[in-house]
């Protein structure tokens, strides 16, 4: 009876910690997705995601950002913000030189890992890499960035059921 009491008191301090927080993740949320479409130019935002998961960037000193945050778009750059704390990570859409998306994550689960492939300042490839909860828009407006004889992309992006 005493083992029943206590896991009863502990779900409803975890459920009361929940309703909480809540609160307090919005106005992170809130934040980074004001501080994103600041980046790239609240009047040529194109495309926003408020619950994207950053993978950071490869080769690591690039300086991409993992975590849950905010992904702009404008026609000249991408823009990632983390929700806490607040850092931020940009890529001119000038410098993507390739767009693939993780099919398997795609047709398994309404969510998918799209990743860009880029040229660093130096002029070394770089790629970063989002999982969004809807992949299709990202896709037709990040596929805009590379050049016309570049086949990297043959198809578009899988199907998903939207998660239904």
């Amino acid at each position: 009876m005493t083992i029943v009491i206590v896991l009863l008191v502990v779900a409803v301090l975890v459920v009361a910690v929940g309703f909480a927080l809540n609160p307090i993740l919005n106005a992170k949320r809130d934040a980074a997705q004001d501080a994103a479409i600041s980046l790239v130019g609240a009047d040529d935002v194109v495309v926003v995601e408020v619950r994207a998961t950053g993978y950071g960037t490869d080769p690591l000193e690039a300086g991409g950002l993992d975590g849950m945050g905010c992904l702009a778009a404008s026609s000249s750059l991408l823009a990632f913000v983390t929700w806490a704390p607040h850092k931020h990570f940009q890529i001119s859409r000038a410098a993507i030189t390739a767009v693939a998306v993780d099919p398997e994550g795609a047709s398994e689960t309404q969510k998918a890992t799209i990743t860009v492939a880029y040229s660093a300042v130096d002029g070394s490839p770089v790629s970063a890499s989002w999982r969004l909860p809807t992949l299709g828009e990202w896709f037709k407006e990040l596929v805009r960035d590379i050049p016309a004889n570049d086949q990297t992309l043959e198809a578009e992006p899988p199907e998903t059921d939207g998660g239904k």
